[in-house]
């Protein structure tokens, strides 16, 4: 797997070897298979059973390695991703995602990917998008008027708020713009927009999805 070179792999490796121990002293685990164990749970989305099997470890080795893995990054990168803070920032991210397909003031895209958990049978209920972003603070901001609240785009006869676009798995609403579905696409106008607004959403989708 790819080394962690670079100085911001450095200081997430001091701070892995700092935080994950090893689980068994006859069976040492070195930082990058720690992190081959966490990342093969987060891209495979095989279940930790699986992942156990692959490396020749038990589930709840998986398990704290993921969660120290997962605690790592944010606690080294998480400063790396966050909403732009002032409106140049916020113009150049709208510049960039317009020069995709043309959607105008769009301010970003989102998308989830879902990991299999191994949780007792009396825990384990359904999970879907929808629910997922209702659990969300960037929900609970953008409902509550704090966020995506900048001036409105006009066009012609139109006004265009800040939104952000996701894929037909979330719900329509004032600031997050979905696809038309099937029965609603009933013109080329419908088509042109899901082209435009499937075309700009790749960006997400390829981070993580």
């Amino acid at each position: 797997m790819t080394r962690l070179a670079d100085h911001r792999g450095m200081d997430l490796r001091m701070h892995l070897q700092a935080t994950i121990p090893s689980i068994n002293a006859l069976m040492i685990f070195t930082v990058e298979k720690k992190v081959a164990i966490a990342v093969m749970v987060i891209a495979s989305r095989n279940t930790h059973y699986h992942v156990a099997n692959a490396f020749g470890c038990g589930r709840s080795t998986v398990t704290t390695f993921l969660h120290e893995f997962v605690r790592s990054l944010v606690h080294k990168g998480g400063h790396l991703i966050k909403w732009p803070t002032t409106e140049s920032e916020m113009r150049d991210v709208k510049d960039g995602f317009r020069a995709l397909r043309g959607l105008p003031h769009c301010c970003g895209a989102i998308d989830c990917t879902h990991i299999n958990m191994d949780l007792p049978r009396n825990e384990q209920r359904p999970c879907n998008d929808k629910r997922v972003l209702r659990n969300l603070g960037m929900y609970r901001l953008c409902q509550g008027g704090d966020r995506l609240r900048g001036a409105t785009f006009e066009f012609q006869e139109f006004s265009f708020p800040e939104y952000i676009v996701g894929d037909g798995g979330y719900v329509l609403l004032p600031w997050l713009m979905i696809p038309f579905q099937r029965p609603e696409m009933v013109s080329q106008r419908h088509r042109n927009y899901n082209f435009m607004q499937s075309s700009t959403r790749i960006v997400v989708e390829r981070a993580f999805s």
